[in-house]
Parts: structure tokens; C-alpha cells; sequence
């Protein structure tokens, strides 16, 4: 043991301070590749928190930041205050990709720490706080958000941090957790719905040794400790006047009450058509009405979902496939291992008759995944996963309790396999994740621009698409394009949806079938339209006195399962050189555009097209 001014280092905490070292190199590794892409809605913020510096609004130039209003629904953003949060990252002398992905690496990095002071405060074990920052650092949602600019995050950061300050400061100190509860609100739109269920959940544990339990109110307000519980109450009572301000005041008037729309009801389209089919399916009988209708059918599928939630595969097997730009798709939120100590986490705590902590965690564990219940689409990954530290808690205990009846070996085994599980999903997200995650409408226009940043500014180009305004932010976010001079002109671009940047036109016109004798480099998506009956295409023709057969020249293909993503017309760049008729990824150099020569790029990334049989 070492002493240096009063701080013992003993063999412990170097290990602790290593363990804190490999996880920070888990964020920043491979950074600027993996994932290999920007989601839409990642790049809805970290455009407009560039176009927040350089013009104090977003980057459709209507929204004021103050406004507690969502960022313009046109390029997906829809929550209140994450672009302000990432915005002065982007005043770093950082590339924009490093500096919109900072404050989530640095986000996953802090949250741990107040996990693990959750999980003290709940059990006033070091030991069980010491694992819950651990199992934190390497949860495999905290660690994948962590190098995404998803304000799911940022809204996760504020509620966990507010919940701790609840729980560790004493009387009047806890009004400190309001300014973080606002913050937290203000995020990511599937949290607000559990926001009250929250805040009760830490405000009631934080009062309980102040609680006298009686049989009447009277009793119970005359035996607690009013002057102690006080405080707690004034949070809650914040917390209840924020939802109620924002719910019949604010989201009338916000872009986001369409979502509205779109929660899972007894009268949705769904389940209407359930009942309709099931009645036709039955033979005649009076109990047809009372057994088969839109609430009985409603609530089994409510209940179908949360065990979905809570299902084995979910947590600890494949997590949720069809989201595999968010997540790995055949890993659970958590390691298969987890499982063990989740067990014995409940054991414990029968066990040992903790029950306000085990009724605390049910609670919390139950209110938590409502957003994923109501939601039209069944969207477990975000908006349940308030419930993922309540879960790491119940892990960490788990763990603590088993190290108090094995033997030293048999908790050596035990790390072994938990360092191997970590090993292990290390290899899936560095290896094969990137590749299986670009998929077309996400990692498709990555390779878009870096087409358009090597073709001369004098070549005319234009790119059929349906969503145009997504390929013109991933245009300027890749070639930093923005500055001062321009940031007004590009606004006005959103504005008029008029999206031409130089000699670059981004048209959801319809696709001509005379493609080739367009003016300039063509490049249509595959889901565009075709021209037909009166349509037109906006493209200009240099021939119209024939037609010559819709041939496609060159492609763009998707990585996995190499269909076309975008075909392109008239090529200058790659038409002479030597291409494959499907893509051959398999390096991590291949990713780092930077450094690939256009011959590189063209032989990597183009493929030429090639007839059916």
C-alpha cells in the first residue's frame, strides 16, 4: 500500500482506476468508424447544434431555443433541449463527428458513478455499490449509447443523476434535483411519460424512515416527520405541475402531439381487426361480446409486450433485431450471466426481507417500460430503457450476495466468464457490427457524399430521392460545409425546400425513364417513383426525339445483402476503372474514407451493374 497525501493506493483501487481506464478506451476506440454511420435523427441534432453556433437557430432557421418547442420536425428532431446540450461541443476545435459524439461518450462515462450511487443509497452496501458501477461501465446499452448521439441518452443522464440527488441530500438540498428534473423532461419524448412515476418512485424511498404508517390520513400526517418529508414533497409536487404544463399547455401547440396519434390503444386499427377476426372465428354465443372485444384483446397485448420487455431473449440473448442501427442484433441489453445475478439479486432480497426495496424496484421496473406498452410500434431498446439501471442494481446486489458463500475460486470463475461475456460482445460490436448495421437509409448516404466530395465542382449532379432533406444534411455534416457566410443561404434552402448547393441538385422528382440522356451525373434512389401518366421529371433532357432503354450504369449497394441502394447515370468518376459487381468489405481500412484515393474508393465502394440471367 502505497499513502501519497492522505489517499491510500492500495492494489484495489489501481484496479478500479484501470477498469475506469478500458472502459473510457471502449468509447473512444475506433470512434470516427464504428458505427459506421449517423442515424437520422442523430443528425437532425448535431446539424442543428452546428447551426445553433453559427446562427442561433436551427438549421431550417425557424426555431428559437428558448422556446422550450421541439427542433423542426423536418429533420426528425423532435425533443426540446438536446441540440442546445450538444451545441457547444461543436465550439471545440474537434472534427463533427468527434465533437457531436463527446458529450454521450462522456455521458456513459459519468452515469456508472451515479448508478452506483443509487445503489448505495438503496442498500448502504459498498460492495454493492462498487459492482453497480462496474456492471454500468460495461452494460452493453450504456456502453453502444454511449458512442451514439441519441437524446434518449441525454434524457437517461438527467433522470438517473436527479433520482440520485433525491436520494443523497438531506432536507432543502434536495431542490437541487429540480433544475436536473427540468433538464432531464426536456429530452428525449419516451421518458416524459414515466417522468411522474419517477420522481415518486426516489421521492417516497427518500422519505420512508420519516413515514409513521396509520391506519387514517390524519394519524399519518400527525406522526411523520412533516419538516423532513417537505422537501421531497415540493419535488414531487414540481413534478406533477412540469407534466401537467407541458401536457395541457405546451404540446397542443408542439409538433410532437402527433405522436399522439400513434399510441396503442383498444381503438387502434390493430386491434380492432383482432376482434373482427377472432368474433368470425368463434361460434355464436353470448360470451363472444364479453370475452372477445377491444379491451380484453388490448390488455393481452399489453401484457404480450411486457413480457417481451422482460423476456430472456430481449435482455440477454438478441435484444430487439429489427433495431439494428441501434443495437447489436444478436446481443441482449445485458450479458447471458446477468441473468444469474438478477436471480440471486431477488433472492436476497426476500431473503433478507428488504421488501420497501424490492417493492421500490418492482414499481420502478413496472412504470418504466409504459412507453414501450403504448407505443404503436414495439420499440423496446429507448423508451423502456429507464429500467435498465434498476436492473444493474438488482445484478450488483446479486453479485454481492454470491461472493458471500462462495469460495475464492469459484468467484474467480465467475469474473472469468463475466471478463469473456465482455470479450465477447466486444468482438460483435467492432467486427461485425459495422457492417451489419449499414443499412440502406442510414449508411447509404454516408457513401453518397463521399461520391459527391470527389466529383468536380463544376459537374452537374442530381440525386432522386424521396427524402432529399436527409441526404442534404448528411452533405453538409460530412464535408463540414457550414460556416457564417453560408449559414443563412442554407436555411433559406430547408426553408423553400428548394436543395441545390452549387452545381449539387437533392430533387424528389419522379425517375424519367430517358434517365440517360439527363443533363449530368444522375444518382436515383431505389424506392423513387417512376415517372407516369402526366408526372413529370424535373431533370433536364439534352435528347427527347428518342428514348434509349433505362439501363443503369453504375450502383451504390447495400452491405448485407448487396442490393441496389442508389443506381447511378452518367458517371465521370468510376466509369473506367475496374469494379466489382458486389461489394467485398471486410477491412476496417475500407471505412476510412479520408484515406482512400478515388481508385480505392471506386474499387471498394461502386459497383458496376450487372444484367439477369
Amino acid at each position: 500500500m502505497i499513502k501519497i497525501q492522505n489517499i491510500k493506493i492500495t492494489t484495489k483501487l489501481l484496479l478500479l482506476i484501470a477498469i475506469f481506464l478500458i472502459a473510457i478506451f471502449t468509447r473512444f476506440y475506433n470512434i470516427q468508424k464504428v458505427p459506421t454511420f449517423i442515424h437520422q435523427d442523430e443528425m437532425g441534432y448535431l446539424i442543428s447544434a452546428i447551426s445553433l453556433n453559427l446562427s442561433g437557430s436551427d438549421i431550417v432557421g425557424t426555431w428559437d431555443p428558448y422556446s422550450l418547442s421541439p427542433v423542426s420536425p423536418m429533420i426528425t428532431a423532435l425533443d426540446e433541449i438536446s441540440t442546445q446540450l450538444i451545441s457547444p461541443f461543436y465550439r471545440l476545435s474537434l472534427n463533427n463527428i468527434l465533437a457531436g459524439k463527446l458529450p454521450f461518450i462522456m455521458i456513459s462515462l459519468l452515469v456508472p458513478f451515479f448508478i452506483a450511487g443509487i445503489a448505495y443509497e438503496f442498500t448502504k452496501s459498498k460492495s454493492v455499490q462498487m459492482w453497480a458501477w462496474i456492471i454500468a461501465l460495461f452494460n452493453p446499452w450504456i456502453w453502444q449509447g454511449g458512442r451514439m448521439s441519441v437524446d434518449a441518452s441525454i434524457s437517461f443522464f438527467f433522470y438517473i443523476l436527479a433520482g440520485y440527488l433525491i436520494l443523497r441530500l438531506k432536507n432543502w438540498q434536495k431542490l437541487w434535483s429540480i433544475p436536473i428534473l427540468f433538464l432531464g423532461f426536456y429530452n428525449y419524448q419516451g421518458h416524459k411519460l414515466v417522468f411522474i412515476f419517477w420522481v415518486f418512485m426516489f421521492c417516497l424511498y427518500s422519505i420512508r424512515p420519516y413515514l409513521s404508517f396509520s391506519k387514517d390520513l390524519k394519524s399519518l400526517i400527525k406522526k411523520s416527520n412533516f419538516q423532513k418529508i417537505l422537501p421531497s414533497l415540493i419535488v414531487f409536487i414540481f413534478s406533477i405541475a412540469l407534466f401537467l404544463i407541458y401536457t395541457l399547455i405546451q404540446l397542443p401547440n408542439h409538433e410532437s402531439k402527433n405522436r399522439l396519434k400513434t399510441f396503442y390503444t383498444p381503438d387502434s386499427l390493430e386491434i380492432v381487426s383482432i376482434v373482427n377476426n377472432n368474433r368470425r372465428l368463434s361460434l355464436d354465443s353470448p360470451l363472444n361480446s364479453l370475452i372477445i372485444n377491444k379491451y380484453t384483446v388490448w390488455t393481452s397485448k399489453i401484457f404480450e409486450r411486457f413480457t417481451e420487455t422482460y423476456g430472456f431473449r430481449y435482455l440477454f440473448l438478441s435484444g430487439q433485431e429489427d433495431h439494428a442501427p441501434f443495437t447489436i442484433w444478436n446481443h441482449g441489453i445485458f450479458y447471458l450471466i446477468d441473468s444469474l445475478f438478477m436471480l440471486f439479486g431477488f433472492l436476497y432480497l426476500i431473503k433478507e426481507k428488504r421488501y420497501g426495496l424490492m417493492v421500490t424496484l418492482l414499481f420502478g421496473l413496472t412504470t418504466t417500460v409504459i412507453p414501450s406498452l403504448i407505443s404503436a410500434e414495439k420499440a423496446y431498446f429507448y423508451r423502456s430503457s429507464l429500467n435498465i439501471p434498476l436492473l444493474i442494481i438488482l445484478v450488483a446486489i446479486g453479485i454481492s450476495y454470491i461472493n458471500n458463500f462462495i469460495s475464492k475460486y469459484a468467484r474467480y470463475f465467475l469474473y472469468l466468464i463475466y471478463v469473456l461475456s465482455i470479450l465477447y460482445f466486444s468482438y460483435l460490436y467492432f467486427v461485425r457490427y459495422p457492417l451489419f448495421s449499414s443499412k440502406r437509409q442510414y449508411f447509404s448516404d454516408r457513401i453518397l457524399v463521399e461520391y459527391l466530395k470527389r466529383i468536380p465542382s463544376t459537374q452537374e449532379v442530381t440525386i432522386l430521392t424521396p427524402e432529399p432533406e436527409f441526404s442534404v444534411t448528411s452533405y453538409l455534416f460530412y464535408t463540414d460545409y457550414l460556416n457564417k457566410d453560408n449559414i443563412h443561404d442554407i436555411q433559406k434552402l430547408f426553408q423553400t425546400k428548394n436543395y441545390k448547393i452549387n452545381n449539387i441538385s437533392f430533387s424528389k422528382s419522379c425517375f424519367p425513364e430517358n434517365v440517360n440522356e439527363a443533363r449530368g451525373i444522375i444518382l436515383n434512389r431505389w424506392d423513387t417513383k417512376k415517372c407516369d401518366g402526366d408526372e413529370e421529371s424535373t431533370l433536364i433532357i439534352d435528347k427527347i426525339d428518342e428514348i434509349t432503354p433505362n439501363t443503369n450504369n453504375l450502383q451504390m449497394k447495400e452491405i448485407g445483402d448487396a442490393g441496389t441502394v442508389y443506381d447511378i447515370f452518367n458517371d465521370t468518376l468510376c466509369e473506367n476503372r475496374e469494379l466489382n459487381p458486389y461489394l467485398r468489405i471486410h477491412e476496417s481500412s475500407q471505412f476510412d474514407f479520408n484515406n482512400l484515393s478515388d481508385e480505392e474508393f471506386c474499387n471498394n465502394w461502386i459497383s458496376k451493374f450487372v444484367k439477369p440471367n
